[in-house]
């Protein structure tokens, strides 16, 4: 396979490849950045076996989230959001994800993997703010498989800024205060040629367990949080968090629950705020 070495051009980013949407809101798209064989792909995508499909309430009914997703680390983390829990598992369940991380993780210690089984699977418009999430650390995000639409929303408006297609080992960098002020979602499509998966890897910044028990949260050893510690941290969420975000136009339910409006789910940059 072509080694996640191949985006060591990331570390020569300069500033006058940055796109700035607002004055403190930038983004760099580095189109077809690294490539990896069909073989690979395939394996990667063998790996979405690893987790249990999950699922969100909708009036009372549970409903699968129109995806799969998991999340890899090289220490045990548990990240939480919309009522649901991810356990990680280990970067070592493949070498892609250990080079990927070694080469391109210096502010990041968890890689968290959306695999989009055709043109239907989706993610809604969100913001990665979860306090499993350590902010003020960009996003790096790899894109392997099937072109999709990459679509950016004013936070406040919740008008389309801007669509970008992410293609086979595109590599999108968000940086400055982009969180802040936009969200983001993969939209579903209607049509699509060859089989449509897609793998997206995002490097992120999580909380260890150290982290968590500061902040009063209670993480369980056994493999995930507890159906009541699940929804005693997912009323919590909702009381603290207030903010507003919008599922894709395209979706007929919300896969944020019953809490009103979602939460979404974040991604992030170096912890500088500048391109690794």
């Amino acid at each position: 396979m072509s080694s996640p070495r191949a985006l060591n051009t990331l570390t020569k980013f300069s500033e006058r490849e940055r796109v700035y949407l607002t004055a403190d809101s930038w983004f760099i798209h580095r189109p077809g950045a690294l490539k990896v064989s069909p073989t690979v792909f395939d394996q990667l995508w063998e790996k979405r076996a690893l987790f249990e499909q999950q699922f969100f309430r909708i009036f009372g009914k549970r409903v699968p989230i129109p995806r799969r997703q998991g999340l890899f680390a090289a220490t045990s983390l548990t990240y939480r959001f919309s009522g649901m829990a991810t356990q990680s598992l280990p970067l070592t369940e493949h070498p892609f994800l250990e080079e990927l991380m070694a080469t391109h993780g210096k502010a990041h210690n968890a890689v968290f993997v959306n695999w989009y089984e055709n043109n239907k699977q989706h993610i809604g418009a969100h913001a990665d703010d979860e306090r499993d999430i350590v902010q003020d650390v960009g996003i790096l995000s790899v894109s392997l498989g099937h072109a999709r639409t990459f679509r950016v929303r004013a936070r406040k408006t919740r008008s389309v800024v801007m669509d970008v297609t992410l293609g086979d080992g595109d590599v999108f960098f968000m940086g400055g205060e982009f969180q802040k002020e936009f969200l983001h979602e993969v939209p579903k499509r209607a049509f699509t040629v060859g089989d449509g998966r897609r793998i997206n890897f995002t490097l992120r910044r999580m909380r260890g367990a150290s982290d968590a028990s500061r902040d009063g949260d209670t993480l369980s050893r056994s493999g995930g949080d507890s159906p009541k510690a699940t929804e005693n941290a997912t009323i919590a969420e909702g009381a603290k968090r207030k903010r507003e975000c919008v599922d894709s136009e395209d979706d007929d339910l919300s896969e944020h629950g019953d809490r009103g409006r979602p939460t979404g789910i974040r991604e992030w940059v170096d912890a500088s705020g500048d391109a690794p």
